[in-house]
This record gives C-alpha cells, sequence and structure tokens, in this order.
C-alpha cells in the first residue's frame, strides 16, 4: 500500500510542478495573444459577435488558417489553465508574513477576476424590453432574433418617451424613457436616459434605441440586463489593491530595517 501511495505521491509532485511553472504562465500569455490575432482576423468575415463566441467562449475551436483546418484551445480553456496555474503557484510560492499574506491575496484576486468572467457568461441574461407609451409588459426578448428570453419578476410600464433633436433638423440628440416598476401592490418611477441607466431587483436597464408607433407616438427599446457577478471583478480590483499593499509595504519596511 505504501509503495502505492509513494507513486502516487511522485506522479502528483510532478503535475503539480507543471502546473506551477512560470513556463505555463507564459505559453497561456503568448498563446492568448495568438488567439486574439486569429479571432481577430476571422472577425472580418464572421463579425465581432460569432468570432467572440467561437473562439473566446468555447473550449476547443476549429480554426481555419490558410484553408487548414486545425483545432485550438479556446478562451474558455485558456481561463481554465490559467486558475490551474496561478491556484498551484501560489501554493508552491507560499510563504508567512505580510509580504507573503499580500502575494497570495493577489494570487487569489487574479483567479477571482478569472472566474467572474466564467461566471458572468452563464449567468448573465441579456435582451430588449419594448415598450409603447402607457402599455406594461414583462418580456425580456433576444436582441436579434425576437425570442424569448426572460419573463421579469415584475412589470415595466412607459409613461413617456422624450425625444429631442439637434436645432434645425430631425437628428435625434438625446431621447429618454419615464417609466414605472411595478411589483405587487408597490411601484417605482425611473428615468432613463442614453448615458444613465436604472436598476431595479437586479436588473439594469438601459436606453437602447427607438422607432415610431404606426398607431401613433413612440416605441422605446430598452435594454436588459441581469448580471448576478456584476460585483466580483470589483471584489477582486480591491483584494488586489490590498494584496499589493500589504507585499510591498512590507518589503519597505524591511529594508528599512
Amino acid at each position: 500500500m505504501w509503495p502505492c501511495l509513494s507513486s502516487m505521491y511522485k506522479v502528483f509532485k510532478s503535475i503539480a510542478k507543471v502546473c506551477a511553472s512560470p513556463i505555463l504562465t507564459v505559453f497561456l500569455l503568448f498563446y492568448s495573444v495568438g488567439l486574439i490575432f486569429i479571432a481577430t482576423i476571422a472577425q472580418l468575415d464572421m463579425g465581432v459577435e460569432l468570432a467572440a463566441e467561437k473562439y473566446f467562449e468555447s473550449f476547443f475551436v476549429l480554426a481555419n488558417l490558410g484553408g487548414i483546418k486545425i483545432p485550438l484551445m479556446g478562451g474558455a480553456s485558456i481561463g481554465v489553465l490559467f486558475v490551474v496555474n496561478v491556484i498551484f503557484s501560489m501554493f508552491a510560492r507560499l510563504t508567512f508574513g505580510a509580504s507573503g499574506v499580500g502575494n497570495s491575496i493577489m494570487h487569489f484576486a487574479l483567479v477571482l477576476l478569472v472566474l467572474s468572467g466564467g461566471l458572468q457568461f452563464f449567468m448573465r441574461e441579456e435582451g430588449r424590453v419594448v415598450l409603447r407609451e402607457g402599455a406594461t409588459t414583462n418580456i425580456v426578448s433576444d436582441t436579434d432574433s425576437g425570442a424569448l428570453v426572460s419573463k421579469l419578476p415584475f412589470s415595466i410600464r412607459l409613461l413617456k418617451f422624450t425625444r429631442e433633436n439637434w436645432p434645425g433638423s430631425k437628428i435625434p440628440k438625446s431621447y429618454s424613457s419615464r417609466v414605472v416598476f411595478i411589483s405587487g401592490n408597490s411601484s417605482t418611477e425611473a428615468l432613463i436616459e442614453m448615458n444613465s441607466p436604472a436598476s431595479y431587483m437586479g436588473w439594469s436597464f438601459y436606453q437602447m434605441s427607438y422607432s415610431e408607433d404606426p398607431r401613433g407616438g413612440n416605441i422605446s427599446v430598452l435594454s436588459a440586463v441581469k448580471n448576478p457577478a456584476r460585483l466580483l471583478p470589483w471584489l477582486s480590483v480591491a483584494a488586489a489593491f490590498v494584496g499589493m499593499l500589504m507585499a510591498f509595504t512590507a518589503r519597505a519596511w524591511r529594508r528599512r530595517l
């Protein structure tokens, strides 16, 4: 039994050494740059959204390089390998004291930043809400296809749509929507402008566009986004700042002594 455990430990130690290797870090960085370059070229034919979905939101991709199909790791695989690399590097170089703890916090912040991107991809809901003046809806539809994305746990009513044109023209300068969010017996009014969204019950609404209603008046189109992981990037940045502050302060203090 002990020889078997000893062999397993040696295998794990070898794997851990590879996972914590700075060579893997450099490889992932250069590979990411190459993948971005390939995706940038590909977007000329398929567009930005499809290129991002194919190359950055998948684990593996079959890239067309000069008419030759080559299998490559996608952005999701790079993210997983990066998290593994950072975690193993953190434990491999773990030291005690303020400097060591600061370095560990910085490693944790990098892991949290990558994980937040993955969580946003899987948990994020996004679509559009189309409203006529005086109408109420709770439907969020897909921006391109118009298919149902989600039903809101509350309703939105468009009270008034306002459009301001540039002087002497019919080109819109700005437009906004005065809406009311209705949930049960409670209601909350809000003004949604081009650069000023409104949030309600975890959803954020942006003034996306508008159109003229054939029956008179205007139709306001709002972009609706629900992102439960939206605070994680901010938390990771704050953690990285705390880690760097601890590490640099500890080193400066040692030099002073």
